[in-house]
Order: C-alpha cells, then structure tokens, then sequence
C-alpha cells in the first residue's frame, strides 16, 4: 500500500514539476487575430474626384445622402467610378476604416438614372358655353 501512495505521489510530483516549469515558458505559436469576415455592402451617393495640375486622379469620393464620406481606392474599378464625376451612382462595395476614414474598394457600380418627373400643371377652367 506504502508502494502505490509513493508511486501515485511521485507521478503527481512529476506533472506538477513539468506544469511549474512549462508556465515561466513562451508558447510556441502566437495566439491567431480572429479573421474579419469581408462585407460586401450596397452604396448609394455622389461621386466627387479631384485631379491634380496634369489631370490625374488623386482621390475620389463618394458622399451619401446621409453626409458619410467614402474614400473609393484608386484601383481599376475605383478610377472608372472617377469617370462619372458629379454623377449619383450605386456602388457594391467592400468598406474598411484606416486612420479614422471610412475607404471603400469598388467591385461594381451603376449610374442612378433619375425619372424624368411630368411638371405638375394645375386643370383649367370649364368654361360654361
């Protein structure tokens, strides 16, 4: 009985030994950022560029009718979305935020056609004849 109580301590002893000794250590892998999952969301606003001295694209913007500003990413797609400069567009896009500004990469747009509306005009008057 003497002999399993020593043998039963000693292993007892041996895995507390190895716990004591593993927490003063590094873990080998560093625990993984969780992944930010990529939203594709549905934008509707003005598209605004500004061009520098020789004509070049330096940013465009796409303000909501809500007032938010989005910095569209300069890439292929973005710099066509340039092309309708003052023009209302719905975008699908993918938005990030970087140094407090909210960016969006473009992955498809449409020009927003506006209805053309019939002036309201007001009945005449019947005549009595």
């Amino acid at each position: 009985m003497v002999k399993k109580l020593v043998i039963v301590l000693g292993v007892a002893a041996v895995f507390l030994a190895a716990n004591v000794f593993a927490a003063g250590t590094e873990p080998t892998e560093k625990p993984k950022k969780p992944e930010h999952a990529v939203v594709t969301v549905a934008l509707e606003g003005i598209v605004s560029v500004v061009k520098d001295a020789n004509s070049v694209i330096t940013s465009i913007k796409l303000t909501t009718a809500s007032k938010i500003v989005y910095n569209v990413t300069l890439d292929e797609k973005g710099k066509e979305l340039g092309a309708l400069d003052g023009k209302e567009v719905k975008a699908k896009c993918v938005v990030t935020e970087k140094e407090g500004q909210k960016w969006v990469k473009v992955h498809e747009f449409r020009l927003v056609e506006k209805s053309k509306e019939t002036p309201a005009t007001e009945p005449k008057p019947k005549s009595n004849k």
